[in-house]
């Protein structure tokens, strides 16, 4: 099905403001949140981090393997570079990067789904 350019214009608005209200919910965190921007680069680092480390254990372990030290600024530098590589942040958000081929969203399966 072809969209016109208006269309894919309201759709991507509507994702969008979907994220926003996420990210200012309760559930989103942000409200209560500790967690501080990071200006260097660009991101809620421990937001970050711990969504991977809890999402990807397995891909975050092969990447703590390849960067020891100060593994977490190793990822934030990878992921700062993806964004502007890629071409922005919903591009990161959609396809992933491929430093250690992360996903920064995470799809939940409603029952009916398989």
């Amino acid at each position: 099905m072809a969209y016109t350019l208006e269309e894919l214009r309201t759709k991507e608005k509507n994702f969008e403001e979907s994220i926003e209200e996420f990210f200012i919910s309760d559930q989103g965190g942000y409200k209560k949140g500790s967690d501080t921007f990071n200006t260097t680069y660009g991101i809620y680092k421990s937001t970050l981090v711990n969504f991977i480390k809890e999402t990807q254990s397995k891909e975050w372990k092969r990447f703590e393997a390849q960067n020891p030290g100060n593994t977490e600024d190793a990822f934030c530098r990878c992921f700062s570079n993806a964004v502007v590589i890629s071409g922005g942040m919903l591009s990161v958000l959609r396809h992933g990067f491929k430093h250690a081929e992360f996903l920064l969203r995470y799809v939940s399966l409603s029952r009916n789904q398989h």
